[in-house]
């Protein structure tokens, strides 16, 4: 009988310390067995925290967040693309974080800055380098060790690679729903352009930096394979595309996939103007916290841990075209180890980020349509841009209406 009861004491008391933990639900885009490890050692460290780990899928993971905050049936912590932020911020659905010393001591924070305060923190981060067919520099008379450093000295390659013929282009441009103006932005950036105006009320893409922009890589079509990131990166892997822009982990995969492809990658390009810089995309997953989780405190813990160098290492280590925003990793072995390290740590110098309107989606649809245009020869950049700039300005005028300073 004495037995008995301690069995059920037992029982009973694990049931209470079952019960008594906190549990945290976690949503995010990643394999279980490569983020499992990483909550496991979190819950290790804090036992009094249960974390349960969903998997959202890259098709349709956006359209489950919206209907869950809609339900209001979100998880405590969540991974967020760096240009949903603000739309959720917005809607007074995320928790405002203080970073405090991680501010020094992370990459990347303008993503999840709405109105000058801050709802996230970047996790894992990455940006783009050119590449270039060294084979193909020489067949055009190029130095295949001097990759293009100026717009015009991009075109003239473009030039005399594409001039080689037998279906080789001087450089690619990739284009998709995302792709088309995350690939464009980077030339208007380098050249001092903005899409909106500095207090977000205007569009700013019919600027003169901005059309010029244009200008330069409408006349870099006449040179270029212009089709899908899939297919642009395969013909460069297969010698018939001189000049690509790509993500840095691109450095392996090029030379596993691609073993005879003799390649260089360099900076990204800047205008041909005195103080240009070479600015390129920087893109960005972040930890955010839902506005109505029933533990701030501990989900603030789990996401702080989680965008540690140690944590985000469980993607890194994985994809090597995203780098943990975690500064100390330019001191990491690991990195330290990785071909062309030098050169992407060069260039995260020289990134940006989309601004993080709310509206942002809505933006970059536009944006992409009248890109599109230019490079089928429909609507000249001008043209392009100032339609672009009226149907912007709309989406901007109904945000104000809508939720107004």
């Amino acid at each position: 009988m004495r037995k008995l009861f301690l069995v059920v004491l037992a029982i009973f008391l694990v049931a209470v310390s079952v019960q008594g933990k906190v549990v945290l639900k976690f949503w995010n885009f990643w394999p279980d067995k490569w983020i499992k490890p990483v909550i496991n050692e979190f819950m290790k460290q804090h036992p009094n925290i249960e974390v349960q780990v969903e998997r959202l899928t890259w098709s349709d993971g956006f359209n489950k967040i919206v209907t869950a905050f809609a339900a209001g049936d979100t998880p405590d912590v969540l991974e967020l693309g760096s240009t949903w932020v603000a739309q959720f911020a917005a809607d007074g659905a995320l928790l405002e974080v203080h970073p405090g010393d991680m501010l020094s001591k992370y990459n990347m924070w303008d993503p999840v800055i709405y109105k000058g305060k801050y709802y996230g923190f970047p996790w894992v981060i990455s940006t783009r380098i050119l590449f270039y067919n060294k084979d193909l520099f020489k067949k055009a008379g190029l130095d295949p060790n001097i990759p293009p450093r100026t717009w015009s000295e991009l075109l003239d390659a473009a030039k005399k690679i594409s001039a080689l013929g037998n279906g080789i282009f001087g450089f690619g441009i990739k284009t998709g729903q995302y792709t088309t103006w995350q690939t464009f932005l980077p030339f208007a950036w380098s050249n001092g352009a903005s899409v909106l105006t500095k207090d977000w009320k205007k569009a700013a893409v019919n600027s003169p930096e901005f059309v010029e922009a244009l200008e330069f890589v409408s006349k870099l079509t006449k040179y270029s394979m212009i089709d899908s990131n899939l297919n642009v990166r395969q013909a460069f892997m297969q010698g018939k595309v001189g000049m690509i822009l790509d993500d840095v982990g691109r450095i392996k995969t090029f030379k596993k996939n691609a073993p005879n492809l003799n390649f260089g990658y360099a900076l990204f390009v800047r205008p041909d103007k005195l103080w240009s810089k070479p600015i390129q995309f920087g893109g960005a997953e972040v930890i955010v916290i839902p506005k109505n989780t029933k533990y701030p405190k501990e989900a603030e813990m789990l996401a702080k841990f989680l965008v540690e160098k140690n944590s985000a290492m469980a993607i890194s280590s994985r994809i090597p075209t995203l780098i943990p925003a975690d500064r100390s990793v330019k001191e990491d072995e690991f990195f330290k180890k990785q071909p062309g390290f030098c050169v992407i740590m060069k260039q995260l110098q020289f990134t940006k980020t989309p601004p993080a309107h709310p509206k942002w989606v809505d933006i970059q649809e536009v944006l992409t349509e009248y890109i599109t245009q230019v490079y089928n020869g429909s609507m000249s950049p001008k043209e392009a841009m100032d339609k672009a700039e009226s149907e912007i300005n709309e989406i901007l005028e109904e945000f104000e209406e809508e939720y107004g300073d």
